[in-house]
């Protein structure tokens, strides 16, 4: 389930990273980071906020600034300016390239949209 944020919080990824942090660390199911870069088919993006489960936690590189595979859940948080067409399109390349799991919030609209691997949920 997308967890709930309040329209015209600030700082979005950094108040997602403080409510799923709890979670992730007491059932040590991986590492959520804000601001990574990743290798989407041979180009480097990072989502505002990206979840890596326990099973790639031995990929990951702290040296490198682009880490060399995807993240399980890949979050968007669309600023006013962005177009709902760019935002769909990191959706498709991150579930192209192997993200299980995409979260798309787009506050102004009040709206957030999930992509997980068997169907979308609204």
């Amino acid at each position: 389930m997308c967890p709930e944020i309040p329209p015209g919080t600030t700082c979005c990824d950094d108040h997602l990273l403080v409510l799923l942090s709890p979670h992730i660390e007491e059932r040590k199911l991986g590492k959520i980071i804000c601001e990574q870069d990743y290798d989407f088919d041979g180009n480097a993006h990072g989502p505002d906020v990206s979840f890596i489960g326990a099973a790639k936690l031995h990929l990951i590189r702290g040296e490198r600034r682009v880490q060399l595979f995807v993240p399980d859940l890949a979050i968007e948080i669309a600023s006013e300016s962005d177009m709902f067409v760019n935002l769909m399109q990191k959706v498709v390349r991150y579930r192209k390239c192997g993200t299980k799991e995409v979260w798309s919030f787009a506050w102004a609209r009040v709206r957030r949209f999930c992509y997980p691997k068997t169907g979308n949920r609204f």
